[in-house]
């Protein structure tokens, strides 16, 4: 077979590979793998490995945000509330310039985020910002979280989870909508599908907020709810998200 025929033949086989990748895109989807059990069972040795594949990703960062972290949790021992002085932190620094970034801030790893955005009064961030750097501050304070992506049809949002040992459940957390945690009734911690379940029955749950120099409890007015909770889209839950991780340089 001659080269020139060699090549045809390469150039079709492309073709019809992209023409039936493009054909069957929508099966290409994420499958429901995870069950609610699953997901908020009790966090034993196995699951702080899995969701700490985050961390390790950056773990040349840890200790570098850890000497920021323990000037801010040094009073607190409960992990619920280093998790609050944490979110705060963050909220306070930045929840200002809550906007576009740049496309430098969002390839850069999240103590590197944190140092520009610290560095700038302009620099702008969102969502995925705040979830990346909360996320790399509390496991350096050896707390349990995990980066949760909401795939809302009109705007996906990321937000985050911990796990709290005391209590043996799982917290949301929200540093872009000033939701510093969500409670029941009964003034436990929710986490992110009890939230969105509350919202649809529309109980009477309480959400902590920043709210001038204090963090307060208020009522949730429901109306008010950000439009992702109330969608039933698809959730993602990320082991890690470091690009250069999860794609090879061929893909």
């Amino acid at each position: 077979m001659s080269r020139q025929k060699i090549y045809l033949f390469i150039f079709l086989l492309l073709t019809l590979t992209n023409v039936g990748v493009f054909i069957f895109r929508n099966n290409f989807n994420y499958l429901p793998c995870a069950t609610y059990s699953s997901l908020y069972a009790s966090c034993n040795e196995q699951c702080v490995k899995k969701w700490k594949q985050y961390a390790n990703d950056y773990s040349s960062e840890l200790k570098e945000a850890k000497q920021i972290t323990d000037s801010i949790v040094y009073r607190y021992s409960q992990t619920s509330d280093k998790i609050i002085a944490i979110e705060n932190f963050l909220f306070t620094k930045f929840h200002s310039r809550i906007g576009q970034p740049t496309v430098d801030l969002m390839e850069s790893s999240p103590f590197t985020q944190f140092k520009k955005l610290n560095l700038s009064d302009t620099m702008e961030l969102w969502c995925g910002n705040f979830a990346q750097m909360f996320s790399l501050f509390s496991w350096s304070q050896g707390i349990v979280t995990r980066n949760i992506e909401l795939q809302h049809k009109s705007n996906h949002h990321l937000l985050n989870e911990c796990y709290i040992p005391e209590t043996d459940s799982w917290m949301m957390v929200d540093i872009t909508n000033n939701i510093l945690g969500v409670t029941d009734k009964k003034g436990k911690f929710i986490n992110l599908l009890s939230f969105k379940n509350s919202l649809k029955r529309k109980d009477a749950i309480n959400i902590l907020q920043k709210s001038f120099d204090s963090v307060q409890t208020v009522p949730l007015v429901h109306e008010r709810a950000p439009i992702q909770y109330k969608a039933d889209d698809p959730i993602n839950f990320y082991y890690y998200t470091d690009n250069y991780k999860a794609y090879t340089t061929q893909e």
